[in-house]
């Protein structure tokens, strides 16, 4: 099986190229489909980025079909994208950035979150982070504790 290349570089001819030697009629979209099928049957290899091939075959296809609004509306719709679908993402932007800022905001009332104060009538958690600096003297009784007895102050 030999397999034909179709590249960035050779797209332009090959296509072309194709198309008037089957003597295909390109009117709409699904004839420029139909076409890049039939190519593929035919053992041609397109090595083209899959969103780039879709905005070359658009394009191309306004060529053959100029005088049809649907083929224009869709070369323009690949090329500048859509207004409305830009408008959608910035409210859903902005409602991510305001839900996040509204996360942030609760947590910082919660315990245990060091350098945030503590929610109202919750217990403060003590951070306990770093103690190593700090010896450990669980283990030894504080005798000169002015509160307390020790066997020497005893009466």
């Amino acid at each position: 099986m030999e397999i034909i290349t179709v590249t960035n570089e050779n797209f332009h001819t090959i296509i072309s190229k194709y198309i008037e030697d089957k003597n295909i009629k390109i009117c709409d979209i699904d004839s420029m489909i139909e076409t890049y099928m039939s190519m593929v049957e035919e053992h041609h290899l397109f090595m083209i980025d899959r969103d780039l091939l879709k905005d070359l075959l658009v394009d191309l296809t306004y060529m053959y079909a100029p005088k049809d609004d649907a083929n224009k509306s869709r070369a323009l719709y690949h090329l500048v994208g859509s207004d409305s679908d830009s408008d959608d993402n910035d409210d859903d932007n902005s409602d991510m950035l305001n839900n996040m800022k509204n996360m942030m905001s609760s947590m910082s009332g919660m315990p245990g979150i060091p350098g945030m104060p503590g929610m109202p009538g919750m217990p403060t958690i003590p951070d306990t982070s770093d103690t190593s600096d700090t010896p450990d003297t669980s283990d030894t009784l504080d005798t000169h504790d002015e509160g307390t007895k020790s066997p020497e102050n005893v009466d």
